[in-house]
């Protein structure tokens, strides 16, 4: 946006050298309506850009926890469905030390 504005200045004063285009008050001489657009388009990619960052991160996070619940589902509700005895993740442990 910085180098938009001093764009805009340089025009300005190569305009301010003209007496005749300095004193014309019908004239838009500094391009305000321009500057505005242009600092608001700005701002909404901006936006844009942060809403996309976030959303994906958000959805990554989604996906990781979707993962981790559906092997946590398979180890402890299917084992029932299966007529099996649930797995005991320290079993093994138990028998090896006695």
């Amino acid at each position: 946006m910085r180098q938009v504005k001093k764009i805009f200045e340089k025009r300005l004063e190569k305009i301010c050298e003209d007496p005749k285009l300095a004193e014309d008050t019908v004239l838009d001489q500094n391009k305000i309506l321009t500057i505005i657009m242009i600092g608001y388009f700005y701002k909404i990619a901006k936006l844009i850009i942060i809403i996309f960052q976030v959303s994906y991160f958000l959805g990554i996070g989604y996906y990781i926890y979707c993962d981790l619940t559906d092997d946590l589902y398979s180890v402890y509700v299917l084992d029932y469905d299966d007529n099996r005895q649930r797995k005991d993740p320290t079993g093994d442990l138990h028998n090896f030390i006695g």
